[in-house]
């Protein structure tokens, strides 16, 4: 499995792939802390999960989730921020996210969100 974690803060990126490293099965871990290194990575490695942090420099992290669902490829987007509010979860969620996360609050959780789109692709395969 291919998790491709994009967010501008070097220490969430540490943590988030050691979370996801310590309590995901065989994840291969790629990271970015900018748009054009995101969007590079992932049509690169095509990952069947993205975390995306809203804070990308320059306000790019909705440009980079039109730009990875416009490929076409099934990825299942999750949503890290300190505050969301529903204009922006609408938003997200019309251009294909499907999970939202307070990147503070519910760290705990996203191990299990990626377990679950993992086994998923598995049944469907």
């Amino acid at each position: 499995m291919n998790v491709l974690i994009a967010d501008s803060s070097a220490g969430i990126l540490a943590r988030l792939s050691d979370i996801v490293t310590f309590k995901t099965i065989n994840a291969i871990i790629y990271t970015a802390k900018n748009f054009e290194t995101a969007l590079r990575l992932f049509t690169e490695s095509k990952p069947s999960t993205v975390l995306l942090g809203m804070n990308l420099p320059g306000n790019q992290s909705i440009e980079l989730l039109r730009a990875i669902k416009k490929t076409g490829h099934n990825t299942s987007i999750i949503i890290l921020s300190i505050y969301i509010n529903n204009a922006m979860i609408e938003e997200c969620r019309q251009l294909g996210a499907t999970v939202f996360l307070d990147k503070f609050l519910e760290f705990e959780k996203i191990p299990e969100h990626i377990n679950a789109i993992e086994c998923n692709i598995n049944k469907r395969a």
